[in-house]
């Protein structure tokens, strides 16, 4: 007979910040990473274990440093939102 049991996912907290053109410097800091420039952007160069594209090791203006874990993790805005919910006092905030 099959034993069938219900299972949870369980959720996975991360502490994140979206860089912005004012605390670009600090984020760096609070992540290891090295404010570089590529054209007229500036970017974070942050080490980012089992990166597939350069990309995911580069915080943009915009884009959300998280540290999880694993590590530190690049999330452009709009997967940051699709993937995660504010969380406060234990719950997250929908």
């Amino acid at each position: 007979m099959l034993e069938i049991r219900k299972y949870q996912h369980v959720p996975v907290f991360v502490e994140a910040i979206q860089v912005d053109a004012d605390n670009m410097r600090e984020v760096a800091k609070w992540c290891g990473g090295r404010v570089h420039k590529a054209g007229d952007n500036l970017f974070i160069k942050v080490e980012v274990k089992d990166a597939k594209l350069n990309r995911h090791t580069q915080a943009y203006i915009g884009d959300w440093v998280l540290k999880t874990d694993h590590g530190w993790k690049i999330y452009t805005p709009k997967a940051f939102g699709t993937a995660f919910s504010l969380v406060e006092d234990g719950f997250a905030v929908i």
